[in-house]
């Protein structure tokens, strides 16, 4: 079965790109696919060895380009698997079944229509021909049925997955960009989430609790960024790995004439917030897409509430008391 996976990858590729309504698109993008993957594996390998931060933002913009290209992909992949379907093409295939298919092909070629098809795709010669000798020598591996509404939705998905993985490299590029390990982040019981956030949270979070997958998606994005220009601000505190820590105060003087100094830190990591806003971000523009999936929605919430656990930051106070006579 594995192998026939292996087999239908080329085939649904070509399915999938042909679809691609002529100017829709001004690069294809399975091809950008390639050279976003071929840059950002480069410029990860020259900062991981130089630490040079001139590549930090270059390689996060490299990421950024990697997830929309991901889910560019995606839905790609799930509108070729609705208009097969609406099509009535035969998308369940028996064991039997695919093995005369195989055995077909093994005997005869593949067919012409198949073979011109993939010519006009850009296939060479010698590519047509391994394919078909790769079906012929693995006639005998076919095992077990294959459905093609299943494959196509699993497909989809996968590319949701590589968006993650793009989010890892891009928080990865940022902590190593802006913190260097230094200081210990004290234990404290309570948690909040910065006030510096709330705003952009509640934004987000309100949009997404009322089905506005739009405004949720521009919620999550406003969130993100926000995220990013606190880590790289030039006054920012960071800790440890990740962490930014934000304070909150307040100066009273109360009726017994003592001045009070209130103040509020909240220990706070920052790269994992950022790396889940990307991920939640990318499951919603999936979604906002096209990408119907009923997945998204069990892959959405738990983004939500890994993002909002990941907001809800360590709290330390402190209260100063000094007579009035000190200031």
């Amino acid at each position: 079965m594995q192998s026939m996976r292996k087999l239908m990858v080329p085939l649904v590729l070509g399915l999938i790109f042909l679809s691609i309504p002529a100017g829709a698109e001004s690069t294809d993008p399975y091809a950008e696919f390639w050279e976003i993957l071929e840059r950002t594996a480069g410029l990860i390998v020259e900062f991981n060895a130089t630490a040079n931060e001139t590549l930090a933002p270059a390689l996060i913009n490299s990421t950024l380009d990697g997830i929309d290209n991901a889910i560019t992909i995606s839905t790609l992949v799930w509108e070729a698997k609705e208009e097969l379907e609406a099509s009535g093409v035969q998308l369940y295939y028996t064991e039997e079944e695919l093995r005369a298919m195989a055995e077909e092909v093994s005997q005869n070629g593949l067919p012409p229509e198949t073979v011109e098809n993939f010519r006009e795709q850009g296939w060479s010669e010698s590519e047509i021909l391994a394919l078909q000798s790769y079906i012929a020598n693995n006639v005998d591996e076919i095992n077990g049925d294959f459905n093609m509404s299943e494959f196509l939705e699993n497909f989809s998905i996968a590319f949701i997955n590589v968006s993650f993985k793009y989010a890892d490299y891009s928080a990865w590029a940022l902590e190593r960009w802006k913190w260097n390990g230094e200081g210990t982040v004290p234990e404290a019981r309570a948690r909040g989430i910065p006030p510096g956030l709330l705003s952009e949270w509640n934004s987000f979070y309100s949009a997404y609790l009322e089905g506005d997958y739009e405004g949720a998606l521009e919620g999550a994005r406003t969130l993100r960024k926000r995220i990013y220009a606190l880590s790289t601000a030039e006054d920012a505190e960071r800790l440890g790995s990740g962490v930014l820590v934000m304070g909150l105060r307040w100066e009273h003087i109360p009726l017994n004439g003592t001045f009070v100094t209130i103040e509020r830190r909240y220990y706070w990591n920052a790269i994992e917030s950022y790396r889940l806003a990307l991920e939640a971000e990318a499951v919603l523009a999936a979604k906002v897409g096209g990408n119907g999936s009923e997945k998204l929605n069990g892959m959405l919430a738990g983004k939500v509430e890994e993002l909002r656990d990941s907001l809800y930051a360590p709290m330390e106070f402190s209260i100063v008391r000094e007579p009035l006579r000190n200031r």
